[in-house]
C-alpha cells in the first residue's frame, strides 16, 4: 500500500509526476517531529517579533504551509497577507516584516526580500521550512541531498503535496521530474 493513498481520495487520477514522486517517496520526517519543530521556529519567530506589530508575507507558493503554521502558535497581533513575486509587492513601508516560504530557493528569497526592503521594510525576517541560504530561521535544519527534492509540509510536486504534515524527500534523477 502506498503511504499516501489515505491523502488522495477514491477516483482522483494524480498527474504522473506527482504519482511517480508519491510512489518513490522516503519519509524525511514525521508529523510529530514536523509539529515539535514548527512549536520551536514559532517561539524563535515570537522572540523576535512579538513586539512589533509585524506583517507575514507568504511567498507563494510554498510560503502558505508554513504561514498557517505559525498563525495557530502564536499569539501575538499581526498582519498577513500572500504575494507572488510577479506581481507588486505587498506595501510594507516601514513595517517589521517577516517573509515566510518553505524554502529551498535562495535565489527567489534573495530577489523577494531585496524588494520588500526597496519598498520600505524594516527589520525584515526570513522564515522557511527548511534551511535556504538567504533564511534567518528555519524549523528544520536540513536541506535536500543533490538530484532530490522536498515534498509536503510546503513543497509540492506540481502543486500536489504541498499541505502534507509529514516531510517526505524524492530522488529526482531519472524520474522525468523537473525541479
Amino acid at each position: 500500500m502506498n503511504p499516501f493513498d489515505e491523502y488522495v481520495p477514491d477516483g482522483v487520477i494524480l498527474p504522473d509526476a506527482a504519482r511517480r514522486a508519491y510512489a518513490g517517496a522516503r519519509l524525511e520526517m514525521d508529523a510529530a517531529a514536523i509539529s515539535h519543530a514548527l512549536d520551536q521556529l514559532a517561539v524563535r519567530v515570537a522572540v523576535r517579533l512579538q513586539d512589533r506589530l509585524p506583517r507575514f508575507v507568504a511567498l507563494t507558493p510554498g510560503g502558505l504551509y508554513l504561514l498557517g503554521a505559525l498563525l495557530q502558535r502564536t499569539v501575538f497581533p499581526c498582519r498577513h497577507m500572500s504575494w507572488h513575486v510577479e506581481t507588486a509587492a505587498p506595501s510594507v513601508r516601514g513595517a517589521s516584516v517577516a517573509l515566510v516560504h518553505a524554502g529551498g530557493d535562495p535565489e527567489l528569497l534573495q530577489y523577494a526580500s531585496a524588494r520588500l526592503e526597496a519598498d520600505g521594510a524594516q527589520d525584515l525576517l526570513v522564515v522557511t521550512m527548511t534551511a535556504t541560504e538567504g533564511s534567518d530561521l528555519a524549523a528544520v535544519d536540513r536541506t535536500a541531498p543533490p538530484g532530490n527534492v522536498f515534498f509536503g509540509c510546503g513543497y509540492g510536486i506540481e502543486g500536489y503535496g504541498e499541505n502534507l504534515p509529514q516531510l517526505y524527500v524524492f530522488n529526482t534523477n531519472n524520474s522525468g521530474i523537473e525541479t
